[in-house]
């Protein structure tokens, strides 16, 4: 290669290198977090910050790593809640981060014909029976209070009593069957919206005497009798049965009489009423019912007891007085409540991520702009007025959450963006949270699901470079000094270099010492290293 070629290729070299390092100088790639830094060199003075500098560089960050979740790498999710079961789940799915809000409703709906021996399955005769009003402080034992007879058949169940004014032991009797009611739920966590209790039953009686005064045999004597001579009958509430319906604990702590039928004319004489046939109890408040449930729940949140019981009261009223109870008997029971899941008030879910830290003391930071995606399956309900999606940076929130009942039900994604830069720490790894938080207990029949996707979190900030030699405290990467330092040694011989070729160096040499001696003789010097001979020498040389 000739002398001239090589000299146009180390000047072209030179030239690319002058222009190169400088750039890179203003230029400081870091890849983190898979994302780019966006770099620009300037000069300035910030004077508001104190410091003395020459320039700063800036830079822009997307914080977060698959922020369109793809999978389910580099979040997590945060749960808080009183509630024993599960009010609110989350999940990635599809590409998108989920938050679903547990809504159930429930409905216990079950009906025995107890004529059918089928349905007597589960119906067990308490050992200790219960009855209205009883008496603690009474003779009566419990456990000795039984009809004469009782069982379960095509009749249903049921229960048969005579009684006698020479057998008084007898005069009160009471039998119940129980029932234990399991539900797959634990009701602490379930609010009963509705509830109905429909029981039937018959009842037969002797009513007109079996025999004329004085003895009076047999026959249940009521108010209403017509026929008895007043000064007879010593009557205060006259014979009656009561049918009842008892919800209790299992342990029978609490028992609370939901329905109750207490008869006042069956056995009257006239017109005569010796028996029911299809008699139908009803609970008549719906609010006390669904109270009586969950008192009956406090001890179980999963099981109670349904009980039917029947009363007998043989008043007597009448010397060598008698009471015959043919048949009594509950013959079926429709049984329904409604029952949806609770909320508990402040409970929140989280999706976060936590990326690198922004440290050192020339570093400013001068933006954090957060930007997602959103959507519900469906509007929010308006039991939850005030629930609502928060935004945190690690643990401080930004201040304007977004109100959930605003938000109007659309296929399509809603796009949402905040300024974060005020709680954006410096020396701290930077955790994003976006947060659901429910305000207030509430009850909700159906799931809500909240999804989120392309989460995207921009933080710019600036790197602050002192004057090369300022300070010996400098926190500049020694580097950068020595870059500045040897593109400023380059581009000055490189200018020096320049201005001597295209003014001696691109000559000949010849040419070169011809140019260097017309200098020398215009000066009236002589030139170096040149003898100039005599005009007498140089004609004797020539001869």
């Amino acid at each position: 290669m000739k002398k001239k070629s090589k000299l146009k290729l180390i000047l072209t070299i030179c030239f690319i290198l002058s222009l190169t390092i400088p750039i890179l100088i203003k230029q400081n790639t870091e890849n983190n977090n898979d994302n780019i830094f966006i770099t620009q060199n300037y000069t300035t003075l910030l004077s508001n910050n104190n410091l003395k500098t020459s320039g700063e560089i800036p830079f822009i960050q997307q914080w977060l790593r698959n922020s369109q979740f793809d999978t389910e790498q580099f979040w997590f999710l945060t749960n808080e809640t009183d509630s024993p079961l599960d009010d609110v789940v989350g999940f990635i799915k599809d590409g998108n981060a989920n938050i679903r809000v547990i809504g159930e409703q429930h409905i216990f709906n079950k009906s025995w014909d107890l004529t059918n021996p089928l349905n007597q399955t589960g119906w067990q005769v308490d050992s200790e029976p219960k009855w209205a009003y009883y008496d603690p402080n009474s003779n009566v034992s419990a456990s000795d209070i039984y009809p004469d007879n009782y069982g379960n058949d095509s009749r249903g169940l049921w229960a048969s009593h005579y009684w006698s004014d020479t057998q008084p032991a007898d005069q009160i009797a009471v039998i119940n069957w129980n029932y234990t009611i399991s539900l797959d739920q634990n009701m602490i966590d379930y609010k009963i919206t509705s509830a109905a209790l429909t029981v039937s039953f018959n009842a037969s009686v002797q009513a007109t005497p079996s025999s004329q005064p004085p003895s009076y045999n047999g026959a249940v004597d009521v108010l209403s009798d017509q026929n008895i001579d007043p000064g007879d009958f010593e009557a205060q509430t006259g014979d009656f049965v009561r049918f009842f319906v008892l919800i209790s604990d299992m342990e029978y702590f609490n028992s609370e009489e939901v329905i109750y039928n207490q008869t006042s004319k069956l056995g009257q004489d006239n017109p005569e009423i010796d028996e029911i046939t299809d008699g139908i109890m009803t609970a008549k408040s719906e609010d006390q019912l669904i109270s009586d449930i969950n008192t009956a729940l406090k001890q179980n949140y999963k099981n109670f007891t349904l009980s039917l019981g029947i009363y007998i009261n043989c008043e007597d009223n009448f010397p060598q007085d008698a009471d015959t109870w043919s048949l009594l008997c509950f013959t079926g029971i429709n049984f329904t409540f409604t029952y949806e899941k609770i909320i508990d008030k402040e409970t929140t879910i989280s999706w976060g991520q936590e990326g690198g830290m922004i440290s050192g003391e020339n570093v400013i930071i001068t933006g954090a702009d957060l930007r997602f995606d959103y959507k519900l399956d469906r509007n929010w309900t308006s039991a939850s007025e005030y629930s609502e999606l928060r935004m945190f940076i690690n643990n401080n929130e930004y201040g304007k959450p977004i109100l959930l009942s605003e938000y109007i039900y659309s296929d399509e994604f809603i796009s949402a963006g905040f300024d974060l830069t005020s709680i954006i720490p410096k020396d701290q790894n930077i955790t994003l949270s976006i947060q659901l938080y429910l305000a207030n207990t509430f009850d909700l029949t159906e799931n809500i699901t909240i999804s989120l996707d392309n989460v995207y979190l921009q933080i710019s900030y600036i790197q602050l470079y002192p004057d090369i030699g300022i300070s010996e405290e400098t926190t500049e990467p020694w580097i950068y000094a020595a870059l500045f330092i040897g593109a400023a040694a380059i581009a000055g011989g490189l200018g020096t270099y320049l201005v001597l070729y295209y003014t001696i160096f691109r000559y000949p040499k010849p040419i070169r010492k011809l140019r260097k001696y017309r200098k020398s003789l215009k000066r009236g010097k002589m030139p170096r290293s040149i003898q100039i001979s005599s005009r007498e020498k140089a004609f004797k040389e020539i001869m």
